[in-house]
């Protein structure tokens, strides 16, 4: 019995975390991979102007996960590609010296909060095919002067 648990104890705390969902890391994103899509879960670099890729190791990049850039206060713009389907809740929380958004054509959700607390953003242009932008996505967005919205 001693020898079994020994080895439970071995998997639990040695094998077990190597199948969790660990971030894995392309630059300055870390990221997740759940079939053949890929959800950017952190963002690690110095701000400034970021471009989002559209594919990691081959892999389109779908989703801006939730938090990803919570707190960037370094980040002033931000180009999303057009392979991003979603921006999770609360993606740019609190990223105060953003000034501008480019949000790709193929993102239909936005979350709630996604912008929340952006003070500095002043420009957004959102493509075509958003069908749903959550509550508060740009609550404490006071400096926000032109929304773009592509389309027919």
């Amino acid at each position: 019995m001693k020898f079994f648990s020994r080895v439970l104890v071995v998997f639990l705390f040695v094998v077990l975390p190597c199948f969790r969902g660990e971030a894995l890391v392309f630059g300055d994103f870390e990221y997740e991979v759940e079939g053949e899509s890929v959800t950017i879960t952190d963002y690690t670099g110095s701000g400034g102007d970021v471009v989002i890729p559209s594919t990691i190791d081959g892999m389109s990049v779908t989703t801006i996960g939730y938090e990803a850039f919570w707190d960037c206060l370094s980040l002033t713009s931000v180009t999303i590609p057009d392979s991003v389907t979603t921006i999770a809740d609360s993606a740019f929380y609190w990223c105060e010296s953003l000034t501008s958004v480019t949000i790709g054509d193929s993102v239909t959700l936005i979350g709630s909060y996604a912008f929340s607390g952006c003070s500095s953003l002043t420009s957004v242009t959102i493509g075509d095919s958003v069908t749903l932008i959550g509550g508060f996505a740009f609550s404490g967005c006071e400096s926000l002067s032109s929304v773009f919205f592509k389309g027919d």
